[in-house]
């Protein structure tokens, strides 16, 4: 077993050599570091969209012809790739030019948003596992793996994407839940003859940490491991390095191919193109991981809560920043990543010890699938707040450039992301109610995580002379109809199901919590006379459902599909129309 530091790039320990693209003339001025990020020959350009030009005051015709503009100063170059989903051209940078005198030449027009290098980046580095105990970073105080997978150990259904220099597919513990890979420096899929074995031990080790499998009596537990996994292998060098834009290729590939996280444990992580494809991952529904660095910078791209894409810097086993990581404004959270005892690709129940960001990185997309798996209804936006609320905060008391938002823990996301008891409405909502009494909805209970009383449905109504609560009917477990008595005559109705909860029904967390569930509908154990929906919920609140009533003897009104959840619904305009007789 060997002991690999930093990702195993050595270059990287050391105070690496500068060298910089100056041009030849005025130019852009592109830093290169030897073994962490190197100059392609390639650049990455995006024209300035409309959006941007709208906020500019130019009319349709007018940024038209700037972005024609735009494409036509491309035509001089030889393209690599044009990437339709963010409009960006990656292509070749004449013989005897520079990046940087191309890119300042391209920016003067200003017609581009960015022109960057293509750069060519590198690795950044319970159950019954024979190895867990290695593993110091499931333990209660660090990530709390156990206690996460106490309630949820991970749904196949859900894949992580890991973006790196290939798996050994015949690992022991990645013998289940193996999705096709992919070469994303060829374009090809393992069934078109894509090669994803590993040419550098980095993605099998970033893999294991994610999603190795567990409770199989073998090696190590990945932090979701009953996870689905895929690897993108995005180099065919002996040395990993990758270009940027291929990095990229995969990280959107993975997401369309329906993995919901993608992961990218190398350099290349302040690049206004890597933000460019997180913000086009999370529109397609995923989320975007990539690692801080193991260079010790302060990043100061931007706020880390101003972009789509989730930096990941790195900790000690005792809880401290890692000496290696990268850290600032622009890195949101930190996780393990020193000494993570992972797979190996040596052979086929190799393991080791390594450590970098790139190990912290895949154990919080594996946080993130997980938190995704336990509730599938979440949005990428609602994920990521439950990732960060659940942090444990760790330094300074609250968000910092050293921690932000703090260390991962699964137990304390998994609460996060607790499903809410919802109703659904096999019938749909009428639009108007009869005031004779008698319209009846069908109320079917969907428990989530709650632990509803059966029997207790109520129905809470408010006709415009104060709130009022009647039993519903039970129809079978969980199903209930919900019958309006007679009404007098008011512009609307607003009503909202209830049901009662046994006692020890488990909380949302308060600290950092994002907002709480749009279903608030189970009322607590309080007694129906003492609990004030009105106070509890505010008459604001979207829960409120608003029907207009209709006059006696109209026809039904149409059932309107299935609703889940909120409803969102003004009175209808008009006059009260009075009951026959």
């Amino acid at each position: 077993m060997r002991r690999m530091i930093l990702g195993g790039i050595a270059v990287m320990m050391a105070a690496p050599c500068m060298a910089a693209d100056i041009g030849k003339g005025p130019g852009q001025v592109f830093v290169a570091r030897p073994g962490d990020r190197e100059l392609s020959g390639r650049l990455i350009a995006r024209p300035f969209q409309a959006a941007h030009w709208l906020e500019q005051g130019l009319t349709q015709e007018q940024f038209s012809a700037r972005i024609a503009a735009a494409r036509q100063s491309m035509a001089p170059f030889q393209l690599k790739d044009y990437v339709a989903q963010t409009d960006e051209y990656v292509f070749n940078v004449p013989a005897g030019q520079s990046e940087g005198a191309i890119a300042a030449q391209l920016l003067a027009t200003g017609n581009f948003q960015y022109v960057e290098p293509d750069w060519i980046v590198y690795p950044v580095g319970c159950p019954d596992d024979t190895q867990l105990s290695q593993q110091w970073h499931h333990n209660a105080n660090r990530v709390n793996s156990c206690a996460g997978w106490d309630v949820h150990t991970g749904s196949p259904s859900v894949t992580v994407g890991i973006c790196d220099t290939g798996i050994r597919t015949t690992h022991e513990d990645f013998q289940l839940h193996r999705k096709e890979g992919y070469n994303a420096v060829d374009r090809l899929w393992e069934s078109q003859g894509g090669n994803i074995n590993p040419v550098h031990w980095h993605g099998t080790s970033t893999s294991g940490c994610a999603a190795a499998n567990g409770n199989n009596g073998k090696g190590v537990s990945g932090m979701g491991w009953n996870l689905s996994h895929r690897m993108l292998r995005v180099s065919n060098s002996a040395g990993g390095s990758a270009s940027l834009s291929d990095l990229q290729h995969a990280a959107r590939t993975s997401i369309e191919a329906g993995d919901r996280v993608a992961n990218v444990s190398y350099g290349g992580v302040d690049s206004a193109s890597t933000l460019t494809t997180a913000t086009y991952i999370k529109s397609i529904g995923g989320l975007l991981v990539w690692s801080a660095g193991n260079d010790g910078r302060n990043l100061t791209f931007g706020p880390r809560d101003a972009d789509d894409l989730i930096v990941v810097g790195a900790t000690t086993s005792s809880d401290t920043q890692a000496s290696f990581s990268a850290d600032g404004q622009f890195m949101d959270l930190v996780a393990p990543g020193e000494g993570v005892f992972s797979c190996d690709a040596d052979n086929d129940s190799d393991y080791a010890a390594v450590s970098g960001t790139s190990f912290s990185a895949p154990l919080t997309a594996g946080v993130i699938a997980m938190i995704w798996s336990y509730n599938p209804s979440l949005t990428p936006d609602e994920v990521e707040a439950i990732l960060k609320a659940g942090c444990d905060d760790l330094g300074a008391t609250g968000v910092d450039n050293t921690f932000g938002y703090g260390r991962i823990d699964l137990a304390n996301s998994l609460a996060l992301a607790t499903k809410p008891l919802e109703f659904v409405y096999p019938g749909g909502l009428p639009d108007t109610l009869d005031p004779n009494g008698g319209t009846t909805v069908r109320v079917e209970v969907l428990a989530g995580d709650a632990n509803p009383i059966p029997g207790t449905g109520m129905l809470h109504y408010n006709d415009g002379g104060g709130w009022n609560a009647i039993a519903m009917d039970v129809v079978s477990a969980n199903v209930y109809d919900a019958v309006f008595p007679s009404l007098p005559c008011p512009q609307a109705v607003q009503f909202l199901p209830h049901l009662r909860q046994r006692p020890g029904h488990p909380e949302r967390p308060s600290r950092r919590s994002p907002p709480p569930p749009m279903t608030p509908s189970v009322g607590g154990v309080a007694t129906i006379a003492d609990f004030n929906f009105e106070t509890a919920l505010g008459m604001d609140r979207p829960e409120w459902i608003v029907a207009h009533r209709r006059p006696a003897g109209d026809p039904d009104s149409p059932a309107g599909g299935v609703s889940t959840g909120t409803h969102r619904s003004a009175p209808r305009s008009g006059p009260c129309l009075p009951s026959a007789g």
